[in-house]
């Protein structure tokens, strides 16, 4: 089958502005530039104080090649702060919406109110906001990821650049698998196209540019249990509930305010269905359905893709989709304009505002939570414990985030080993802080610690911090007992 012809102009400069503009401004609300670090984001910081380019280039850390590190360790460099960094991430994670919204726009109709609903359509998405400002692989991933897919239909042919962004992507991320046979499905299955001089050069830098992820890949495939996990058949519901709920709500919604989305979702599942089923006729009456149709394929191979990973390992972690997400406005998009007329802008509007405002609610400071460590005070928690202590210090802590802010206090850090300012007895030091989330492990013998303070020290104080009203409901959906205060400091002298 003949490749199709170009597509016309999609996004326009002014909406180009207008979109990234707002998304620093709706940034903002959710706490995106003055909140702290998350616990996989203190990885993320440690490993690029610790360890040299070079060393993250041949030596795989934390499961994930080494891409996403290099570009935070290249930011560190330049001295960016958290926030700056945080910009840097939500950046990347708006280009690559602006790619697919700039498809997008060049297939709905073009009335002004039709453009304005499609672009705050994605300028809604809660894990935008969620997620994509995280100091983790998944901005750089989804960026890369859309850039190739992007270059890919405006141009109706792989690319030696696509081949470079997809190869970086695979560096990025082992999930990269996951867009390339997207990518094979709609091209070589779907279209039947295959030009060795074309795919040739595209394959032969995709994989040299993938060279540090395979590296990367071969080293932790020694180990397979390290990165591929099977599930029992309860844990993979409750896996794949728990990455949905993550992936719509943006992090931000709980289990009781989704239902505030379910009009969003009904939209959505509509689209989606309805398009599905019209198979291989016109979606769009204009030249531009083969892009509609690669779109779709795209989209429909990759969510499967993900469903399956989800349900063989129980894959819980819904902003590792971040990637997804706008191919699957869309495709959601595309579907709610060929049903609906213009004049019905109305309910696709207000479903995208209804879902976002509920995870607006939650993006600072809330009680119902849905990672209950986002909410967690540590400002207050480090004031707590500066105005408890005096002499010296070892605080015992199973919860990274404490650990990392307070590195320059002073204190004996002790968290999943013992340091050696805590080696042999505890009666040197004139405080003892214990600080356990139960969301984490326990920390190595810290049942001996507070046999050994229970002996001689008394409780000073004691105080909880961060609270979860749906605990009881979390707990019974789980099956894992969660207690409604997320953290409990505890100061011995």
């Amino acid at each position: 089958m003949a490749d199709p012809v170009p597509i016309r102009r999609g996004i326009s400069r002014a909406e180009c502005l207008g979109f990234l503009t707002l998304v620093v401004v709706l940034a903002w609300p959710f706490g995106v530039f003055d909140r702290f670090p998350f616990d996989d984001e203190v990885g993320t910081l440690d490993i690029i104080a610790r360890y040299s380019p070079s060393e993250l280039l041949v030596t795989p850390h934390e499961v994930h090649p080494p891409i996403f590190y290099l570009i935070f360790q290249l930011l560190a460099h330049f001295g960016f702060p958290l926030w700056a960094m945080r910009l840097a991430s939500l950046s990347m994670s708006g280009i690559a919406f602006l790619f697919i919204l700039d498809l997008t726009l060049a297939m709905v109709p073009e009335e002004k109110i039709v453009r304005l609903v499609t672009i705050f359509l994605f300028l809604s998405f809660p894990l935008f906001y969620g997620v994509g400002d995280a100091l983790r692989w998944y901005p750089a991933f989804a960026v890369l990821v859309a850039g190739f897919f992007w270059l890919e239909l405006r141009r109706t042919r792989p690319t030696m650049m696509g081949g470079m962004l997809l190869g970086l992507a695979a560096s990025t991320n082992f999930l990269a698998i996951i867009p390339y046979l997207a990518f094979a499905a709609q091209r070589y299955l779907w279209r039947r196209s295959f030009e060795i001089r074309v795919d040739g050069p595209f394959h032969v830098v995709l994989a040299i540019f993938a060279v540090p992820g395979l590296i990367a890949f071969a080293q932790i495939g020694q180990e397979p249990s390290e990165f591929l996990q099977i599930g029992t058949l309860l844990g993979t519901v409750i896996g794949i509930a728990h990455a949905a709920l993550g992936f719509f709500g943006g992090y931000r919604v709980g289990p009781v305010d989704i239902v505030l989305g379910i009009p969003y979702l009904a939209l959505l599942a509509f689209s989606l269905g309805s398009w599905a089923l019209r198979g291989r006729r016109n979606i769009i009456s204009n030249d531009t359905n083969d892009l509609a149709q690669n779109l779709f394929i795209i989209f429909a191979v990759m969510a499967a893709l993900c469903g399956l990973y989800s349900l063989v390992t129980s894959f819980s972690a819904g902003r590792a989709l971040l990637f997804l997400a706008p191919f699957m406005l869309a495709c959601f998009a595309l579907g709610y304009w060929h049903h609906f007329p213009r004049i019905s802008f109305l309910p696709i509007f207000l479903a995208s505002l209804l879902l976002f405002s509920a995870a607006l609610a939650n993006g600072r400071r809330s009680d119902a939570p849905f990672k209950r460590n986002l909410v967690t005070p540590h400002g207050e928690v480090i004031s707590f414990v500066a105005e408890n202590v005096h002499g010296s210090v070892l605080y015992v802590s199973n919860e990274p985030v404490g650990h990392f802010l307070l590195r320059g206090a002073g204190y004996c850090l002790m968290f999943d080993f013992e340091p050696s300012c805590a080696k042999g007895a505890l009666d040197h030091f004139d405080t003892i802080v214990i600080a356990i989330d139960l969301h984490f492990l326990k920390v190595p013998n810290v049942d001996i610690i507070l046999r050994e303070i229970g002996q001689h020290r008394t409780l000073r104080a004691k105080a909880r911090f961060g609270y979860d009203r749906w605990a009881s409901l979390k707990s019974l959906l789980t099956l894992t007992k969660l207690d409604p205060w997320i953290l409990t400091v505890e100061i011995y002298q």
